[in-house]
Formats: structure tokens, sequence, C-alpha cells
């Protein structure tokens, strides 16, 4: 009888713990969902924080920005609050032309030349 018990005891145990087996699918997928160029046309405004950048260096044309546009490869600045936008006609002035590939940005500004964003 002591041995029907510890034979039923082992069997209940491997059963017990052989039953919480979960298995876990880790899926990497590290590409971006979108590109950049998407990212950038899919608002109508971006709003430069001169304060919250980060890196070294400044870049002069976004010192005086307020806002950014990014239209078809055309750069667009406004430094004023009023009238921007498709609703406020007009997205500033163009200040220069844009390209965007492999989550790099790179500006050519018409006074100050090109710059590259990561």
């Amino acid at each position: 009888m002591k041995t029907m018990k510890l034979l039923f005891g082992f069997a209940l145990s491997a059963i017990l713990l052989t039953s919480c087996y979960t298995e876990e699918l880790h899926i990497n997928d590290n590409g971006p969902a979108i590109s950049l160029n998407q990212l950038l046309q899919s608002y109508e405004l971006w709003y430069v924080d001169i304060n919250a950048t980060q890196g070294y260096g400044e870049t002069p044309f976004l010192q005086i920005a307020f806002t950014l546009s990014f239209d078809n490869g055309r750069l667009f600045a406004n430094n004023n609050l009023v009238g921007f936008g498709s609703q406020g006609n007009g997205f500033g002035v163009q200040i220069g032309n844009y390209d965007a590939y492999n989550m790099i940005l790179d500006v050519n500004h018409v006074i100050d030349g090109f710059d590259s964003f990561d």
C-alpha cells in the first residue's frame, strides 16, 4: 500500500508539474512601422521646442522657427502664431528642401546650407 501511495504521489506530481508548461514566442521586429517621410507628412505642422533638443551645436534656422511643415520635399518655417496651416492659408515661407530616408533627415536650407539629422 505504501508503494502504491508513493507511486501515485510521483505520478500526480509529474502530471501537475508538467501541465503548467507554456511556450513563449518572442518576435523581434525592429523595423519601423512607417517611414520617416510618412511620419513627417502625417502632421501639417511640427512645433519646434528648441529648449528640449539634445545633441551638440545648434541649427541656425531652427533657432527662430516656431513651427515647421514638411510638404513633398519642401520645407516651410513659420515664426508666429497667426494664420498658419491649411486652415490659416499658409505654412510660412519655404526655407529649403528636405529628403527623408532610412530614418535620416537631410535638409538643404536656402541660407544656412546642408544639415543632416539622425
